[in-house]
């Protein structure tokens, strides 16, 4: 087992941009939150709305905050359960492959020509999951 291009890639944390862009979308949600519970803050204590209204408004954001992250964490749940899955799909075949070779039912260049094109579509995978 040489070094194969999925492992290269994954050792360059390029698969990783879903799990990035999940962290960004929390702190970005988690920003805006902030500010928007301050502002109701200041619009109370400046008495240009009621305390009531203030807390119905705070309530209303929170929800929005928690609705966000649930999805965002469901997603990401989702997102790592599909690529371990497709890991698994490609390695079934990576054995299956060696399989062959042993039994002698292939030669070592049809071996490394399957190799090569099963890393390089799991690569592509990898790089262009939404």
């Amino acid at each position: 087992g040489g070094l194969t291009l999925p492992a290269v890639i994954s050792s360059l944390h390029l698969g990783d941009s879903d799990r990035e862009e999940s962290e960004d979308l929390e702190r970005a949600w988690a920003g805006v939150s902030a500010a928007v519970l301050e502002r109701i803050g200041e619009l109370e204590r400046d008495k240009q709305i009621e305390p009531e209204y203030a807390q119905l408004l705070r309530r209303r954001v929170e929800a929005l905050l928690d609705e966000t992250t649930n999805v965002t964490t469901k997603r990401r749940t989702l997102l790592q359960h599909r690529s371990g899955a497709e890991r698994d799909v490609f390695d079934a075949g990576r054995q299956a492959l060696i399989a062959l070779r042993r039994q002698g039912e292939i030669d070592n260049a049809v071996l490394r020509r399957v190799q090569f094109a099963l890393d390089l579509a799991q690569t592509r995978k990898d790089l262009h999951t939404d």
